[in-house]
This record gives structure tokens, sequence and C-alpha cells, in this order.
């Protein structure tokens, strides 16, 4: 459990307080508990031990994303990517803060970019979305936003509602409003029961023939 593993981590850290990895790793296991704020605690020591920690950086940028701290989430995945321009996590991270910011190209740009260095890389699904939910028009593909989202279904499945979804908005963008409806459907049945409503507001829209925007405004 992460209740285990930090504990080892923590004797790890008394044996050696300059142990870069202890802490990176104690990091991940409070990334995995949920208390961001002791996990960018750790990740901050093991960058400051060692500046060159690509996992730390990423990881800690992860958990600015969770805190809502998006520019320090941008930063840390800034410094990864100089450190390492080959690694799809810091473009796919990023990409995922330029989302959260409403930076829609920016953030198609980054996920692309995973991809390309990583073709199995989820940002897959960050593309699809993009391209079918932009609230600029810009960046929608309907018929682009379909074959990626079919890709990343065929790589990684439908676990979650939200993925579903991905996939029912880059049918609605590409016209067919059946297959959407379809794939709304199954989201709105496996999400879990304080999400249900927003799905059924987006089956609503795909039922009524519109198509699903995500909201500019976040």
């Amino acid at each position: 459990s992460s209740d285990l593993a930090i504990l080892d981590y923590e004797e790890a850290i008394a044996l050696d307080s300059s142990n870069a990895d202890a802490y990176g790793n104690r990091g991940s296991a409070w990334l995995g508990t949920g208390n961001l704020d002791k996990a960018i605690a750790d990740f901050t020591e093991a960058i400051r031990l060692n500046p060159k920690d690509v996992a730390a950086l990423g990881n800690r940028g992860l958990a600015w994303l969770r805190k809502g701290d998006i520019n320090k989430a941008i930063a840390d995945c800034d410094q990864m990517i100089r450190l390492d321009p080959k690694n799809a996590s810091g473009y796919s991270d990023r990409g995922s803060a330029w989302l959260a910011k409403g930076e829609y190209g920016k953030a198609l740009d980054d996920c692309r970019e995973a991809v390309r260095l990583d073709p199995k890389n989820r940002a897959l699904w960050g593309v699809a979305w993009i391209e079918a939910a932009s609230p600029d028009p810009a960046y929608r593909n309907g018929k682009d936003a379909v074959s990626n989202a079919e890709q990343a279904r065929q790589l990684y499945g439908l676990a979650d509602p939200f993925h579903a979804s991905i996939l029912a908005a880059a049918y609605a963008e590409s016209g067919d409003f059946t297959t959407a409806t379809r794939w709304q459907m199954e989201a709105r049945d496996i999400a879990p029961a304080d999400q249900k409503a927003v799905y059924q507001a987006r089956l609503n829209l795909f039922q009524a023939q519109k198509p699903y925007r995500i909201d500019a405004k976040r």
C-alpha cells in the first residue's frame, strides 16, 4: 500500500538524506494518496538534489495540475522537455495543462508531438477531444477526430465514461449523430451516479443533432 511505501522511503531518507530517488518515490506515494502538498514538497527536494530528475519534474507538474496551478505545471513540463526533448510524457502532460487553460492550439500541438514521439501515447485521446469539441473551429476536424478516437479505442478500450464520450463527440462532429448517440448512451450508463446528469446533458445534444463544445470559459 501507499502507506507502507511511504514508511519504507522515510527509512531510506533517514539513512541518506541526499537520496533523491527516495524523495521522488515518496512523492509518488503521496501523489497516490492524493496528498498533493506533501507530494510537491518531496518532488521539489528530489529536484533540488538532482536537477536533471525528469521523473520528479513530470510528477510535480502532474501534482501542480491537480492542484489547479496550471502555470507551474507548464513550467515543470517545459523544463522536462528541455532536459529530455524526446520524452513524450512531457508533451502529453503539457498538452493537458494547455487544455485546462483553454489554449487549444498549444494543447493540440503538444498532444500531436507526444503521439509522434510515442504512437501509443494516451495523448491520442487529447488529439481526438480537441478535434471533436474545441470551441475554436480552427482546431476541429470531425473525420480526423473519429479516426484518432477509434485508434485510441483499439489501443486502450473504453474503461471509463470520459473516453467513451470523446468517441461520441468525435462522431457528432463528423455529423454521424446516430453513432454519437450510441456511444454517449454507453458513457452515461457506465458513469458514476453523481456524473450521470452531465453525460445525459451531452446525450440530449446529440439526440437533437447538435455537436458538443468544450466550455470555453474554463
